[in-house]
């Protein structure tokens, strides 16, 4: 890449720092005894049998909590329905999914047998109903029926309502292919009682937390960090996708917030996410109701990874039911598509309505607003590329190689004109430094000069700029689609043994700090690629450059092993273009004459305009002074 462009990327690198020294580690607002219970995922209500829970995690059976906690209360059923590479654990205990395991995702690399468990740190059942942040309905529901993929619970809840939930496994998605992670959820609400009943009840969507944890190996566990957001979202039909990237709630500079409720109009979906997997709710029928969500501090497990003092935070959601006003005897049903599984682009696609968003293609500070119309499409093609390549090639390293090295060639005629138009530059570096000296103290006249100097010379100093507005949305996509590819998690290449986490061969004695070698690599071939670039600034430009290779180790040190790789294969490429463009004959710097087309700029044309309209001014001037001159003279020789 040219200056111009390590400038931009630069720039964004440093919009990223920001974003997650400033939201990334943030520590929850100090909360009441009441808040607490909510930011912990703990139902507020006293009756509700998981509400002592102690630590959980994806493995426990609440039945033991329920009943030493609560001795004579009805005992808690859990049971598994499985279909696919997916394990439902259903439960009595708020008639929901108690957690989804993913029989095709191993939680730590080298051991099959422990999987991927979505859930598994909320106190309660997706399907659980609520009334509000943190107030869990405590039902207990009846297993009425249950069948190899479904299942019907009833239950009463403490407001009298009677509740019939049927969930339907295995269900078609619009490209009318049977999805295993996909469930239908039926509600049928009545009223058995002989007066009005009213109420508002909300869908618990479940937890979020990071996934550090369960991509760490046993001899490198990785900490739960700002890179491994939580988050939940909200699409509508009013024209806006919110999404509150980090662990906690609130925008980007707005004060952390324990819980949150919005109004949506007509409601699509709804749901949560990590940096790999999601769950989303989706009312079969839009309609205009609140969403809530909260954030909570993890306990467990998770916690316990790496250092014993860093916090790890998760978030919940649930989705609210239209608001209830049932007469005696009366009944509503509402239907609900619940996806609970991978973020896999094309498993996403198919899911149709938009679902394709939770791949947040576009948060990238700064840059995802001002380019996310043309990341957001980028990602989603690079990731569909990457796919279709592994399948050729056997392995995603290879893949990303390939599809690296066919960008390169793609932007080959952009990148020569730039480094042409570069050294054209650089080889009036003299003349300019001249006129710098002639008008020191003339700013504005030194301005007109160095555009005066470009014209003459028909060079476009914009020219140099030309493919960063193609690589920064090519960096910034691959950046974006990396980041969220779950395909790429335990995968190997070379020495790599996870594609998604970085590439540590061991830990430096003494430092504590791990060998990372294909950031390193890549620092170094900046460096070369540096040093073949052509130059045209100033002994203290040249130096602040230099600086930027090791800029970028610093930022990309911890980052997953696909971009550096992805980013040591571009520089490689460019130091071969580099060569191969240093090894043709140089081009001429060549004087041309001033014509109103030279320099071929709008800012060039603009000044052509001006000087020919002050010839203009001078010329009638003249001619007026000529004119006034000869009346003179006629005026003198008649005298």
């Amino acid at each position: 890449m040219d200056r111009t462009a390590w400038i931009a990327v630069i720039l964004c690198s440093l919009g990223m720092m920001f974003w997650f020294q400033k939201f990334g580690n943030i520590e929850p607002p100090a909360q009441s005894e009441k808040e607490t219970a909510v930011a912990d995922g703990s139902p507020a209500s006293a009756d509700t049998p998981d509400s002592n829970a102690s630590e959980k995690t994806g493995d426990e059976d609440t039945s033991k909590t329920a009943e030493e906690k609560n001795p004579g209360a009805v005992k808690a059923e859990t049971f598994h329905i499985e279909l696919g590479q997916v394990r439902f654990a259903f439960t009595n205990i708020g008639g929901g999914i108690k957690h989804v395991e993913l029989l095709d995702q191993s939680k730590v690399m080298g051991q099959e047998d422990e999987y991927i468990t979505l859930n598994a740190f909320a106190d309660h059942a997706i399907g659980t109903l609520s009334s509000g942040p943190g107030d869990f309905e405590s039902t207990v529901y009846e297993i009425k029926k249950r069948t190899k993929n479904s299942v019907i619970f009833v239950g009463t809840t403490s407001k009298g309502f009677r509740v019939e939930k049927r969930y339907t496994l295995g269900q078609k998605n619009k490209a009318d292919d049977d999805d295993p992670h996909l469930v239908h959820l039926e509600i049928n609400i009545s009223n058995p009682s002989k007066q009005t009943l009213s109420s508002r009840y909300f869908l618990y969507a479940g937890a979020a937390v990071p996934i550090s944890v369960d991509q760490s190996t046993k001899e490198q566990p990785s900490k739960a960090s700002a890179y491994s957001p939580t988050y939940y979202f909200i699409k509508d039909e009013s024209g806006f996708d919110y999404e509150y990237v980090r662990h906690f709630l609130g925008g980007m500079f707005s004060r952390a917030k324990s819980d949150e409720k919005i109004n949506t109009e007509k409601l699509n979906w709804a749901g949560v996410s990590s940096q790999f997997y999601t769950t989303i709710i989706e009312p079969l029928k839009t309609e205009d109701v609140p969403v809530w969500a909260s954030a909570f501090e993890v306990k467990g497990d998770l916690s316990d990874v790496g250092s014993s003092k860093e916090k790890s935070h998760g978030i919940q959601c649930a989705v609210g039911l239209p608001e209830l006003s049932l007469p005696a005897g009366e009944s509503r049903t509402f239907n609900y598509e619940i996806y609970s599984g991978p973020k896999e682009y094309a498993r996403l696609k198919a899911l149709g309505d938009d679902r394709t968003l939770v791949m947040n293609y576009d948060g990238i500070p700064i840059f995802g607003w001002i380019l996310g119309w043309a990341i957001k499409p980028l990602a989603a093609f690079l990731i569909k590329a990457l796919v279709v390549m592994k399948g050729t090639v056997g392995q995603f390293g290879f893949a990303i190689i390939l599809i690296t090295i066919m960008i390169r060639i793609v932007i080959w005629p952009l990148y020569a004109k730039s480094t042409r138009t570069m050294k054209r530059m650089s080889k009036l570096a003299p003349i300019m430094k001249e006129l710098k000296e002639k008008h020191k103290d003339d700013p504005a006249k030194l301005n007109q000069e160095t555009m005066q100097l470009y014209r003459d010379y028909k060079i476009n100093p914009a020219g140099g700029c030309l493919p960063m507005f193609v690589q920064m949305p090519i960096f910034l996509g691959f950046y974006r689609m990396l980041f969220n590819a779950v395909e790429l998690r335990h995968q190997s290449f070379l020495w790599v043994e996870d594609l998604s986490m970085p590439d540590t061969l061991f830990q430096i004695p003494y430092l504590d700090i791990p060998f990372n070698l294909l950031p390193l690599l890549m620092a170094v071939t900046m460096i070369f690629q540096m040093k073949l670039t052509p130059s045209s600034g100033d002994p203290m430009q040249r130096r602040i450059f230099m600086f930027m290779p090791v800029f970028f180790l610093f930022i990309c040190y911890n980052f997953a092993s696909a971009l550096a790789l992805y980013w040591t294969t571009q520089n490689i490429f460019s130091i071969g273009q580099t060569w191969l463009m240093n090894k043709l004959p140089e081009p001429e710097l060549k004087k041309v004459k001033s014509s109103k087309k030279a320099g071929g700029g709008f800012m060039s044309r603009l000044a052509a305009q001006a000087e020919e309209q002050k010839k203009k001014q001078k010329t009638i001037g003249d001619k007026g002074q000529r004119h006034t001159q000869g009346k003179s003279k006629k005026k003198k020789k008649k005298n």
